[in-house]
């Protein structure tokens, strides 16, 4: 699949996963990852993924495509520990080849392992309570636009 561009299934490949899965061009994300359903999130690593899946509290799993997405889902794993990377590789991308064995494997890992639940539960009071009014971000973010409104008009 090129960046940028929709993958295309064949008429086959709908008709046949049609009863197992939903595929759509979009779908409201911070929607249904704040369903009380959804476990897990299965992410390519890209930021406002991440950030959404914190904000909600859930779970990821990540396999990266490009750009920062590698450092980001090593984030997930490492950093934060609210998640697993599929594949443990740093040089490992969409386009390596993973089994559906190894995908089981982390799967079940991810949603039957309590502690990942706990830290994206952490971390999601964490961000929420940064993002309130007097919280950090919001004064960081004021105290930046504050500095830059000085140096402007000096």
């Amino acid at each position: 699949m090129i960046h940028g561009q929709s993958p295309t299934f064949d008429v086959n490949f709908l008709e046949r996963v049609k009863d197992r899965a939903c595929i759509v061009d979009w779908a409201p994300q911070l929607d249904i990852l704040s369903h009380t359903s959804v476990c897990g999130f299965f992410t390519h690593g890209g930021w406002n993924s991440i950030v959404d899946a914190i904000i909600v509290g859930v779970p990821m799993l990540g396999w990266p495509y490009f750009g920062d997405q590698p450092i980001n889902c090593k984030c997930i794993e490492q950093g934060w520990k609210v998640g697993l990377r599929l594949q443990d590789d740093d040089n490992a991308t969409m386009e390596t080849l993973v089994s559906r064995n190894v995908v089981e494997a982390k799967v079940e890992k991810l949603i039957t392992n309590k502690c990942f639940q706990d830290k994206a539960n952490e971390w999601s009071l964490l961000a929420k309570n940064a993002s309130i009014e007097d919280g950090s971000s919001s004064n960081n973010f004021l105290s930046f636009v504050g500095s830059l409104k000085s140096h402007v008009f000096m």
